[in-house]
């Protein structure tokens, strides 16, 4: 059964596939029937080939943690479905039960948005507005060789709705981008700005208080000056009272 697999999704004998399908009963039991697969895996297999959606619905329904599977060139099985030119209604429920799978990139930097504009006139519409759906950002992402997936749709010489479709896409997400950073920036630079405002605040402050402890200084020397006349004038008071007592007496002692 297990050698048969490849021959059989590569001849498209889908009512066998049904069959293996139908008495496979759980997740593991399909992956016991596939694991002499492991290069790719089993969903990887069956979307190269452009399954019918009764058997991506039972395989999907059997095994849905497989969606996330990637194989060795870094593709899931989302990257499989767009590249073998699958369309949109077997495709949204590979998106439905992983929508991150529409932003991934496979080792050449490819995303699934990408392949499914390199169909040319087969290029499908409703496909790629389902992608672009899934992941916005997609739209503008380059591959390896910085191509995105406007200039595979160009290469591959999309049809012009298509195309028109893509660019208003690709303006939309920039503009997203551009009003994204610029809220950053504005961010940035009030936090900036406040923390600027605080700075100056805070030395203002400082300054204040400077100046009051130069006032207290002052106040305390005044008083420290005023205090020092003050016993200045008394001791030569002091001193002007002993004078004259001392004279009296003299004056008196001459008299007699």
């Amino acid at each position: 059964m297990t050698a048969n697999l490849e021959s059989l999704v590569a001849r498209r004998k889908w009512n066998r596939i049904r069959s293996l399908l139908s008495s496979a009963d759980s997740d593991s039991d399909l992956l016991e029937v596939y694991a002499q697969n492991s290069a790719r895996d089993i969903l990887h297999i069956l979307f190269a080939s452009d399954p019918p959606l009764d058997v991506v619905t039972d395989l999907l329904t059997l095994c849905p943690s497989r969606v996330e599977a990637i194989d060795s060139t870094g593709r899931t099985p989302l990257h499989m479905a767009t590249a073998s030119g699958a369309s949109a209604e077997v495709v949204e429920p590979l998106i439905a039960l992983h929508p991150a799978a529409a932003g991934s990139r496979d080792s050449r930097g490819e995303t699934p948005l990408m392949l499914a504009a390199a169909h040319g006139k087969r290029a499908d519409k409703s496909l790629i507005k389902a992608l672009i759906r899934a992941s916005p950002r997609t739209v503008n992402d380059e591959d390896e060789e910085d191509m995105g997936a406007l200039e595979y749709a160009l290469l591959s010489e999309v049809p012009r709705d298509v195309f028109r479709m893509l660019q208003k896409s690709c303006a939309k997400e920039r503009k997203r981008r551009d009003e994204k950073a610029k809220k950053a920036r504005f961010a940035q630079q009030a936090a900036a700005d406040l923390a600027t405002q605080q700075t100056s605040d805070v030395m203002t402050e400082l300054a204040a208080i400077n100046v009051n402890v130069k006032n207290v200084k002052l106040s305390s020397r005044r008083q420290a000056f005023t205090s020092d006349v003050h016993n200045s004038t008394r001791t030569l008071n002091r001193g002007d009272n002993s004078s004259s007592s001392g004279s009296a007496r003299s004056l008196t002692g001459r008299a007699a």
